[in-house]
């Protein structure tokens, strides 16, 4: 665990101090980082030129399902996106 700790704050360039020592399957420190998560990581800003009527989205993922056909995972950015649009 600490050289995994360590080349990964080095590979994202922070400090191996800060990285979290969890296990989802032992229910160890998850509680920890969710908080941690809501303390540090901000919603996104609004985009300056967006007035709420135009809808934007950013694709994420697409596949195909033999079923249901082509699949799109996407993102909202603005806008409102209702049931049957």
């Amino acid at each position: 665990p600490l050289e995994v700790a360590l080349a990964v704050s080095d590979l994202f360039a922070f400090d191996p101090d800060t990285i979290m020592k969890t296990s989802a399957r032992n229910r160890i420190g998850v509680r920890e980082l969710l908080d941690s998560v809501c303390e540090n990581i901000h919603p996104p800003s609004s985009l300056s030129d967006d007035d709420g009527t135009m809808l934007r989205a950013k694709v994420i993922d697409s596949w195909f399902e033999p079923r249901r056909g082509v699949v799109c995972l996407v993102r909202l950015l603005s806008g409102i996106l209702s049931e049957n649009d």
